[in-house]
């Protein structure tokens, strides 16, 4: 590397470390994404994140997600440029990608909390849009058996799944045997389930 590169990176470096780029009032710091990169990594990064940032400002979220993208890419091993990313995706109601972007770069930064919640996050916007679509199909049984036995969300909430045991008992019977085939995720919920397959069995001359 030439004196000049070795100055033009220094120089550089020194200005990404004491500049910082706002969304919202969002600050980009040294101790976030810069963490663990190279001078070269950083000069080339930076500027996918500030038009990143600049663009979900502006609403821009399709190209807010390209920048990020990129930045990712070049940094792929950086856990706060993932978390960019993952809430640009979020932004454009990507969940999955985002799920599966958090997942890989736990796998990798197994102890940051950060990245465990924004997991927790997208999981239960995922789980939350199953439930509503899955409501909306309560005057259509059919429809609502259709789409139980097609999904199974993964729930990180008892009274989430408390809401899925109750639409399994809208459409459950003795043939499809929905809900006292369904096994809750949380304690609390047993006893529920079974007070409510009585209930069914009951309400439908089965007992």
């Amino acid at each position: 590397m030439t004196h000049a590169m070795r100055s033009l990176l220094a120089l550089v470096s020194l200005y990404l470390a004491t500049f910082s780029i706002g969304a919202n009032g969002q600050t980009v710091q040294e101790v976030d994404w810069q963490q663990g990169l190279s001078a070269y990594q950083r000069f080339v990064v930076y500027p996918h994140i500030e038009r990143g940032f600049n663009a979900l400002k502006n609403n821009e979220i399709d190209k807010g997600i390209t920048e990020f993208t990129q930045a990712h890419k070049l940094a792929a091993n950086q856990p706060q440029i993932a978390l960019y990313l993952a809430q640009a995706l979020e932004s454009d109601h990507q969940y999955q990608t985002a799920i599966d972007l958090l997942v890989a770069q736990l796998a990798k930064n197994a102890n940051r909390q950060d990245l465990k919640q924004a997991l927790a996050f997208a999981k239960n916007k995922i789980i939350t849009r199953m439930l509503d679509e899955a409501e909306s199909l309560i005057s259509t049984p059919q429809a609502l058996q259709k789409y139980l036995t097609s999904h199974h969300p993964e729930f990180i909430h008892p009274y989430d799944e408390y809401r899925w045991i109750k639409l399994l008992a809208e459409v459950s019977n003795r043939t499809n045997k929905l809900l006292i085939s369904y096994k809750p995720v949380f304690h609390s919920n047993d006893i529920f389930q079974i007070e409510l397959a009585i209930k069914v069995l009951y309400d439908q001359k089965n007992l």
